[in-house]
């Protein structure tokens, strides 16, 4: 009896190649976004140093600081981290820049975090608002925000309502 040898041909191989190629074509752009949104929750955490001095001069005087000094914080410029080169304060708004070792299409970029207040009530706590979430029921949102990031990159609780 005469034996067939097995294996695999040479297109049979040219397929499989060729479907790896394209499950790595689809993947590698899901990889990207998940690279810059984990820088973007990085320099998240900055923008607490801002938001304890506007909470501090929120109770206190019943105002929202215009600035980085009369929030008693350091100047925005020096406030910085791996990802942040930058955290500003302007009429209660605390911002931050990226850039430093975050990616191309992150340098420059920023998320706004408004202050959310009971008019009149000081003693309630801030509520903050991230980029374009929507204002808590019974508060005030404050200041301008200045997020520029691409909706889909910021974290769930930066975005505004879903589209139906």
């Amino acid at each position: 009896m005469k034996s067939l040898a097995r294996g695999f041909t040479l297109i049979e191989l040219l397929i499989v190649i060729a479907i790896l190629g394209i499950i790595m074509a689809l993947t590698i752009p899901g990889l990207r976004e998940w690279s810059l949104r984990k820088q973007i929750r990085e320099g998240i955490p900055l923008a607490r140093v801002g938001m304890v001095g506007v909470e501090n001069v929120w109770a206190n005087t019943g105002k929202l600081p215009a600035d980085n000094v009369i929030a008693s914080v350091p100047p925005s410029n020096k406030i910085i981290g791996n990802v942040i080169t930058d955290v500003k304060i302007v009429n209660g708004v605390v911002t931050i820049t990226y850039g430093n070792n975050s990616g191309k299409n992150l340098e420059g970029k920023k998320i706004s975090f408004r202050p959310a207040v009971v008019v009149g009530f000081r003693d309630v706590p801030i509520a903050w608002v991230c980029g374009s979430a929507p204002t808590p029921k019974g508060m005030e949102v404050q200041g301008t925000n200045e997020t520029d990031i691409e909706t889909v990159l910021l974290p769930v609780e930066c975005r505004g309502p879903a589209a139906s």
